[in-house]
């Protein structure tokens, strides 16, 4: 019925072939050359007007974390007294075998998980910083052996 005449032009497929060649080449000199925009840093402006620091409370500064060492893991309950608001334990393994494989804590004032790392080549462990209620916070640390069994030590925390 109807032809249709070609009326694209080759010189058209030739141009838009050439744009996306050079849209690539630049695309890829751009991720393998240097970075010109780390070369180019602006220093920052100075300030219009000078603060004093804000006070933060005495609980969040260097005096609002410690750490407590306990000589041995056992059954028997031990009782910390601190000012601090995060607390992290620490201490060794008195017997060694069987080994110690993992370990977990719970702050049961909060409810919150403790992480435990276990360091078995050195016979000890330590916890990470977690954060202390005013009053009593128990502490809950299980650490499981490698035979199954596990021990249960129990911190009372008592923040003043």
């Amino acid at each position: 019925m109807f032809e249709k005449k070609n009326t694209h032009s080759p010189w058209l497929d030739i141009a838009v072939f050439a744009v996306m060649v050079g849209f690539f080449l630049f695309s890829a000199s751009r991720l393998t050359g240097k970075n010109r925009a780390a070369e180019e840093l602006v220093p920052p402006a100075p300030a219009a007007q000078e603060r004093t620091p804000a006070a933060a409370p005495p609980s969040h500064g260097p005096d609002g974390v410690s750490e407590v060492q306990l000589d041995c893991v056992s059954d028997r309950p031990r009782v910390v007294e601190t000012d601090s608001t995060f607390l992290k334990l620490s201490g060794r393994f008195c017997q060694t075998s069987p080994r110690p494989s993992s370990g977990r804590g719970r702050n049961a004032a909060s409810g919150a998980e403790i992480l435990c790392f276990i360091l078995p080549q050195e016979q000890r462990f330590a916890t990470n910083y977690f954060q202390l209620h005013p009053g009593t916070n128990p502490i809950e640390l299980e650490i499981l052996f490698s035979n199954g069994k596990s021990r249960l030590t129990r911190v009372e925390v008592r923040r003043r």
